[in-house]
């Protein structure tokens, strides 16, 4: 019986395919052991800012405080609001003498005090630094709560919109109080001037009977910013332990921070490796870490500011679509794209459809790859907002 000779073998498929596992065994140990650096730079810049972060941040909280309340802005309206309340206090005691007369100066300071709350109620809704102070301010008090880690996301989140709902409640109990304060002087006022009438001691309602209502809205304007400037003056006194405790403890600060840029620079090389040895970010069953991901956004940042080097990305969300076009026909495309960013943050979605993504601040496109094709280069910043990209292919 004759049998049938063995099937050739193809030596240079076996090669080939030999060849393809010892590079995917080699990229993804050059893969690992970037992300192992990766996650140790991360650590090391965790560890920096735990001890930075007290100091830095009432820095800014007070460089946003001093924005706010400038010293030529300060000096103009304290000297009117000196002014406003001496006329206020004297123009108002013939009124509340009538009401209270042993005491007609308990309810003419304390209408002056209450206006200055009332002014600071206002301060969120009418200017943005204020806005920017308050989030500082929170921040800086959550990360003393949690020890001086970084805070997540959400978190960053959480504290803007408390802001928001601060700056209107604060704005719209404010106003709400103005008015009632305000008919309340109006009513007092009328009353008065009815029964010096009935008495005779006057015969009509005169200009100078409105005055405490007057000076009452003007006090309340002169005010706004009184209350930040005592505020401003107490975190100067605590800006000063917090920046002798830093001092003391600087050195270290800066062997971490340094330290941290030695294993960043590491993670990048050995990635770079990577992707040289044949590692497919284009398929997006492959990891890039966010440690990996942090690390380029460390290292396209300046070292020299090493406090800002050591921070943690700050996210923002974006809209994104992605509009394709065929150059020949000119028609929209509706396919699979594969968008990769500077840091190398990776997301996917059909074209044509508008989607939702976190990217990092100040990110931006490095390439894109629509269905099978070739990936293409595509350098496009990201904005706040919605982000509309065309492209031919």
């Amino acid at each position: 019986m004759e049998t049938n000779p063995e099937a050739p073998v193809n030596v240079s498929t076996i090669n080939t395919s030999e060849t393809n596992m010892k590079n995917r065994s080699l990229s993804d140990n050059l893969y690992e052991q970037s992300n192992q650096y990766a996650q140790e730079a991360s650590g090391l810049a965790d560890k920096a800012y735990i001890i930075a972060a007290p100091y830095h941040l009432m820095k800014e909280h007070l460089r946003l405080l001093d924005e706010l309340i400038s010293p030529v802005k300060m000096s103009i309206w304290f000297i009117f609001l000196i002014l406003i309340c001496v006329c206020e206090y004297f123009f108002s005691l013939p009124l509340y003498r009538h009401f209270i007369p042993a005491y007609p100066a308990i309810p003419a300071l304390g209408i002056i005090s209450v206006s200055l709350i009332l002014a600071h109620s206002f301060v969120l809704m009418i200017n943005k630094s204020a806005v920017d102070w308050r989030k500082e301010e929170l921040k800086a008090a959550k990360i003393r709560r949690v020890g001086g880690r970084r805070l997540k996301v959400e978190e960053f989140a959480k504290i803007d919109k408390r802001v928001r709902n601060e700056k209107n409640s604060e704005f719209y109990i404010g106003f709400s109080l103005f008015i009632i304060i305000g008919i309340v002087i109006t009513r007092l006022s009328i009353e008065r001037v009815d029964y010096l009438i009935k008495v005779g001691e006057q015969e009509k309602f005169l200009v100078q009977d409105t005055l405490p209502v007057v000076f009452y809205v003007f006090e309340v304007l002169s005010g706004l910013y009184f209350v930040s400037l005592i505020i401003r003056l107490i975190r100067g006194l605590q800006f000063l332990s917090i920046k002798a405790n830093f001092n003391r403890n600087q050195s270290e600060f800066l062997e971490l921070a340094e330290q941290s840029q030695l294993r960043t620079d590491e993670a990048i090389q050995l990635f770079n490796r990577t992707l040289e040895s044949g590692y497919d970010i284009w398929n997006t069953q492959t990891t890039i870490s966010q440690c990996i991901q942090e690390a380029y956004y460390r290292y396209n940042k300046n070292a020299m500011d090493k406090f800002d080097y050591i921070r943690n990305p700050i996210d923002v969300d974006i809209s994104l679509r992605l509009v394709i076009i065929d150059s020949n026909t000119h028609a929209e495309m509706y396919g699979n794209f594969i968008i990769l960013t500077n840091n190398y943050k990776r997301f996917s979605n059909n074209a044509g459809i508008s989607f939702e993504q976190t990217i990092y601040q100040d990110e931006e496109i490095k390439s894109f790859k629509y269905d099978n094709r070739d990936p293409r280069n595509l350098t496009q910043k990201f904005k706040n907002g919605e982000n509309i990209i065309k492209q031919y292919i």
